[in-house]
């Protein structure tokens, strides 16, 4: 073995030695040969090996995501079957169902994100009256944009007097059961600095009406003062706010025309303008989609989710912050049932409902909100939420790129039975709960930011690299 050992060493270093020692190479190289098929042949053996274990493995997880998902299934049908028999009790937990795909539709390593509010907040509370709240924020001092004839005139009539000086849907906040997870109050100077912090240019949002009822929302909030329009029409809309002489933001919304739309059925998409306003610069944008309320069939809603998600990853744009705000509910025999007769100097003085209990209470007594199925498919909102929040769950858990954001004001607003612009009952009034759907965004990113700065300072020295970069939140979504 010894001169075996040296004869292969003197064949790879000296001609002159290996030729003395050539009856020695000779008879090691035989040896070596077969030296080598033996361990060509146990290398062989141990790939096969690795590899049918890697491919058991791998069965192994894909039967065990099986189960699980078979397992969460089940879960999910025992309680909607114990909602439907009514052996459910809800008390302080609001909307079971969403509560239960929360639950089971946490974020990875949701434990390394600091702020649990992000997917709690808006889901489980109430609304109280606070006629302080009424007049510092709930109302437009230079509305952009109007309700429209017939609403505004019946609000022009409302007559102020000492016990409801504002009209009482404007005189409700948000109170949050979970603790720490309020919804703060957006103000133009604290919404330009959380967009500063987080290196935000631009806000696209694209969805139906009840999108641009939040787009219109926000441009009366921040005010005539503040905002200045470059593109109004009614599918289309281009606007901008300075927050000061270095940082501008501008706001683009896009009416979607998915769904059931005049008699027929209308296909999701971005327009070429959307696309080239999304790509037009590499600055961050924060993208707000919406998609449902105008959905008749599950299999057309399952159709275009699917392209709202291949378009998203298509753009390619991995800087941006995108978020799914959910489906608003609609109302059955929303008040006041008589419009023309109502006292509107007076104004509608109705208390939102306290709980989901108090709405299950009163869909029960209105044949049309009871009847399945549903004539606008209300009935299915919170199944097309749900859907919609799996789909998503799966992109972040893939670590598809850019991550998205769930937006959560289904629950809220559901309470809100008595805000809408009567005889709509799917639309609102405005000022009143859409504002909190601006309140909830702002407030989303605000703790984005927090969270971002907070592991910013932690893991880096590199002052030069944006916090959001280093955001757990943002990791935890599936970067």
């Amino acid at each position: 073995m010894k001169q075996s050992s040296n004869g292969d060493q003197a064949q790879s270093a000296s001609p002159s030695k290996y030729r003395k020692l050539n009856g020695y190479a000779i008879q090691s190289s035989s040896t070596v040969r077969t030296r080598i098929r033996l361990l060509y042949a146990i290398l062989f053996v141990i790939i096969w090996i690795g590899g049918t274990r890697s491919s058991r493995k791998s069965q192994q997880t894909t039967l065990s995501n099986d189960r699980r998902e078979n397992s969460d299934n089940i879960a999910m049908d025992a309680l909607n079957l114990l909602i439907e028999q009514g052996k459910l009790t809800k008390d302080d937990v609001f909307f079971a169902i969403q509560e239960a795909h929360s639950t089971r539709n946490k974020p990875v390593n949701h434990d390394t994100c600091t702020n649990k509010c992000l997917w709690r907040m808006g889901t489980n509370g109430t609304w109280i009256q606070d006629w302080e709240y009424a007049k510092k924020h709930g109302q437009y001092l230079n509305a952009h944009f109007p309700n429209g004839k017939v609403l505004d005139e019946r609000d022009w009539r409302f007559k102020p007097t000492k016990e409801s000086p504002f009209q009482w849907r404007t005189s409700y906040k948000w109170l949050d059961f979970e603790t720490g997870c309020n919804i703060n109050i957006m103000t133009k100077d604290k919404l330009c600095s959380v967009l500063i912090g987080l290196d935000v240019h631009r806000i696209f949002m694209h969805g139906d009406s009840l999108t641009r009822n939040m787009y219109f929302s926000l441009m009366n909030m921040l005010g005539k003062s503040v905002i200045t329009f470059d593109e109004r029409d009614t599918k289309l809309y281009s606007s901008s706010m300075n927050c000061n002489m270095n940082h501008t933001i501008k706001f683009k919304y896009e009416q979607d025309q998915g769904g059931y739309q005049s008699g027929k059925r209308g296909i999701w998409k971005i327009s070429l303008k959307g696309q080239e306003f999304l790509a037009s610069t590499s600055e961050r944008t924060i993208g707000i989609f919406n998609i449902g309320a105008h959905y008749h069939n599950f299999s057309h809603l399952k159709e275009d989710v699917d392209d709202m998600m291949k378009t998203i990853s298509y753009i390619n744009r991995h800087q941006d912050i995108y978020f799914f705000r959910t489906i608003s509910p609609g109302h059955d025999e929303c008040p006041p049932h008589d419009p023309k007769g109502f006292n509107w100097e007076v104004g509608p003085k109705i208390e939102p409902l306290q709980n989901y209990q108090a709405y299950e209470e009163r869909c029960k007594s209105i044949i049309s909100c009871t009847y399945r199925p549903h004539r606008f498919a209300w009935d299915m909102f919170e199944t097309y939420n749900a859907y919609i929040k799996n789909v998503i769950y799966k992109h972040n858990h893939d670590r598809e790129r850019p991550p998205i954001h769930y937006l959560n004001i289904y629950n809220m607003t559901l309470l809100r039975h008595e805000a809408h612009t009567v005889p709509d009952c799917l639309h609102y009034w405005s000022p009143g709960p859409v504002d909190w759907w601006s309140h909830t965004f702002y407030t989303y990113i605000q703790r984005l930011l927090e969270d971002a700065l907070d592991h910013h300072k932690k893991y880096s020295n590199d002052i030069n690299i944006k916090p959001l970069d280093f955001g757990n939140c943002r990791r935890e979504y599936g970067k």
